[in-house]
């Protein structure tokens, strides 16, 4: 398939969700659907340690990004975007700008609800945090990028391990409709897994990525939340914080340890497999 243009019209959208397309006429071509019942990561080894660790095996919102990713690769989109529907408008400015740089990645992050975990929407233990993710996310096709692993922060593990070889660019932010977490208690268990593997990579220290640090890691993540049980919050937040532990309960350091090794293994087979 020819190699696409910076041209607005020319844009695929590869989209978890269904595209409302009244609501952006100037998109001439839809791309993609990812289907819902395909299970991409099947045996992969991320996939297995992440449900052993709480993860939903029916979860795939990460399964869908991956696919579309695999399409674009396929079939050489030079300029892509996967975007949720809850975060609009798509402008051609962003097409344009995505055109001129020349870094694989181009996100923006949500500026009106925040892209945060359970724990911290509710708890309100911080400011929003920004990064390129997976709500409205620009990517060339053709470059050689990791995939969404099946956990939580998928994106996030998707921007960092492809920025090596294809920095990430994030210029301005998008806005974002209607977001808030929804089944709390659900959602926090299945989060936590991804909430503390993110945490100690995003630590200063964070190599060797070792046993030892993991169980640092590990014990900060649970002095946290026993911290944070102890305060005096509602008996929603003390529900909330109380399934966090109980998540946290479910794996330990050596499962961090493991699935990082995993992941080495899978973005080394995911990025071969696209040569």
């Amino acid at each position: 398939m020819r190699q696409l243009s910076y041209r607005f019209d020319q844009v695929y959208v590869l989209t978890t969700q269904r595209i409302d397309l009244e609501r952006w006429p100037n998109i001439a071509e839809l791309g993609w659907k990812a289907h819902r019942g395909h299970d991409l990561f099947q045996g992969l080894a991320t996939t297995s340690l992440a449900v052993g660790a709480g993860v939903d095996p029916q979860w795939n919102l990460p399964c869908k990004r991956s696919i579309a990713l695999l399409h674009a690769r396929t079939h050489g989109f030079r300029i892509a975007l996967l975007v949720d529907d809850d975060v609009w408008p798509i402008s051609c400015a962003d097409v344009e700008l995505f055109a001129r740089v020349e870094n694989g990645i181009l996100g923006r992050p949500p500026t009106s609800a925040a892209d945060l975990s359970v724990i911290e929407a509710w708890c309100g233990l911080r400011d929003p945090h920004c990064f390129p993710n997976g709500n409205y996310l620009f990517f060339d096709g053709t470059a050689a990028l990791g995939f969404f692993p099946k956990v939580y922060n998928d994106d996030w593990l998707f921007v960092t391990s492809s920025v090596a070889a294809q920095p990430a660019t994030l210029p301005f932010g998008a806005l974002r409709h209607g977001a808030r977490p929804i089944d709390p208690l659900e959602r926090v268990a299945q989060q936590e897994f991804g909430e503390t593997l993110v945490k100690g990579l995003c630590d200063p220290g964070a190599l060797p990525l070792d046993q030892a640090f993991w169980r640092r890691i590990y014990e900060l993540r649970s002095r946290f939340l026993e911290n944070l049980a102890q305060r005096q919050i509602s008996l929603t937040r003390g529900r909330i914080v109380a399934e966090a532990l109980r998540a946290l309960s479910r794996f330990t350091p050596d499962d961090l340890l493991l699935w990082c090794d995993a992941f080495r293994r899978d973005l080394e087979c995911w990025t071969q497999d696209g040569k």
